[in-house]
């Protein structure tokens, strides 16, 4: 007679423990074996991790020494993890229009065959970037602040997000307006004589 004892739902990567009792007459010597997808272990109490998602049975067998065994089958579900951020370079200090930015991440995922795919939205009207490695470049063509989302995606659709704000400069602009020449302190001066000329015609 099996009482087996474990979690029927937990996450990918987690170790999970598996118990039993049973009843037999004292004087017997009893076995206990566990069979999981890919090992096999002996004892009322062992622990498994399941690397990857997906539902998977495991049979539990109970034999004494007179050769008497008892036999379950037991369902167990594992749920998908999403990836997790490791490492997250990216120039939140910002740039200048036209000058490439690079942006360096990596993730891990508990699912340990599963391959993460990384995608960089820029968010300046471009075309999402795909990229196996985590390794992008850019070119803003335009000054103002962009929100760019990164994310890792795992192959069974888990995925996590971050959104950063990086300031592209506005100086280059001004300059490409015709403000060539005057540096900063060219486009500061230029700047408060157009906000003279707008007081005085008024």
């Amino acid at each position: 007679i099996l009482n087996v004892m474990f979690d029927e739902v937990i996450n990918e990567g987690d170790i999970s423990s598996f118990n039993i009792q049973y009843d037999d007459v004292p004087t017997d010597e009893v076995t206990v074996t566990w069979s999981f997808p890919d090992e096999i272990l002996e004892g009322d109490f062992v622990q498994y991790k399941f690397a990857n998602d997906g539902e998977f049975v495991i049979m539990v067998t109970v034999e004494d020494d007179d050769g008497g065994a008892t036999m379950e089958q037991k369902m167990i579900k594992v749920q998908n993890v999403a990836p997790i951020f490791t490492e997250f370079d990216v120039p939140t200090e910002g740039g200048d229009p036209g000058v490439a930015l690079d942006f360096v991440v990596l993730a891990t995922d508990p699912g340990e065959n599963d391959v993460i795919t990384y995608t960089f939205n820029f968010g300046d009207g471009t075309a999402i970037l795909l990229s196996k490695t985590g390794n992008a470049t850019h070119k803003f063509t335009e000054g103002a602040s962009f929100d760019v989302e990164i994310c890792a995606i795992d192959e069974d659709g888990g995925e996590t997000c971050k959104i950063i704000p990086i300031p592209i400069a506005l100086l280059e602009q001004l300059e490409d307006s015709g403000l060539s020449g005057f540096g900063f302190l060219g486009v500061v001066s230029a700047l408060g004589a157009i906000t003279l000329l707008r007081r005085r015609t008024h």
